[in-house]
């Protein structure tokens, strides 16, 4: 950009406001991809627990055992795709103030994730009969706030994606609001 408004005249104050948005353009595109991946990861996050909400609501049904199970396969296939996200987004975040960000960020996700996971395998090991109403519905009430709170979070990732300086006040709103609705569920 430089060596071409030199060559062809431009004057030094127009070619640095060209390298300064030609730098945005560049971390606003790196910033893009590490959404695109933390949000791909918590797609697969609100899987797992509408997977495992789902199974419990039929957990009292004659095929409960069976359908328990097919759960916790999937949640774990599930879980090591999540994985592959947050190798790719630890590959590609620079190091810097926002690849530290997103290091963090999807490594608490990914503890989120690994806990689902664990959740679905761990509700095979239960006994048919155990799942009473004094156990049924207290479960199946945490398995919608954690759909709840998975969905949320996959909200406010996306809408953070239009979260800049001079950007719509409509677009930081919805992105609170989401953060203030995991903060609650």
């Amino acid at each position: 950009t430089c060596s071409e408004g030199l060559c062809e005249g431009r004057s030094a104050s127009l070619i640095r406001d060209e390298v300064k948005a030609d730098l945005l353009r560049y971390f606003r595109g790196a910033q893009q991809s590490l959404l695109d991946l933390a949000a791909s990861h918590a797609t697969l996050m609100v899987e797992i627990a509408s997977g495992t909400r789902d199974a419990l609501l039929r957990c009292r049904l004659p095929d409960s055992e069976s359908v328990l199970e097919r759960n916790a396969k999937c949640a774990k296939d599930w879980e090591r795709q999540a994985d592959e996200f947050v190798i790719s987004a630890r590959s590609a975040a620079n190091m810097g103030e926002s690849g530290n960000f997103f290091n963090k960020l999807l490594g608490s996700a990914d503890d989120i994730v690994d806990d689902l996971e664990e959740a679905a395998f761990h509700f095979t090991l239960l006994p048919a009969e155990s799942w009473q109403d004094r156990i049924h519905e207290p479960v199946v009430t945490l398995g919608n706030l954690l759909v709840q709170g998975a969905q949320e979070y996959l909200k406010a990732l996306e809408a953070a994606r239009y979260v800049h300086r001079g950007g719509l006040r409509e677009d930081v709103q919805d992105f609170l609001e989401s953060i203030h609705r995991i903060s609650a569920i």
